[in-house]
């Protein structure tokens, strides 16, 4: 299995991602307000805040702030 791709602010706007848990300490973990299973979308960077992402849940829940590389790439046909 390959490595998944880290998202960067390169990553293209309307990619699937998920949050990487093993990317984070654990008892961090129950602060963050996605689970192992969430695909997310990816929505961008934000411009004031370099290094931290806009994703949207599957829900239409947006949330913002938390840090682009503690997320992955879903390959296609993975979600």
């Amino acid at each position: 299995m390959a490595k998944p791709k880290r998202v960067t602010k390169k990553t293209p706007v309307n990619t699937l991602i998920r949050f990487d848990f093993d990317a984070v300490p654990s008892e961090y973990h129950s602060q963050y307000p996605f689970t192992r299973k969430d695909v997310l979308l990816f929505l961008g960077e934000v411009r004031q805040m370099p290094g931290h992402s806009v994703v949207a849940t599957k829900d239409g829940r947006v949330v913002w702030g938390y840090h682009t590389e503690n997320f992955v790439v879903i390959p296609e046909g993975e979600s």
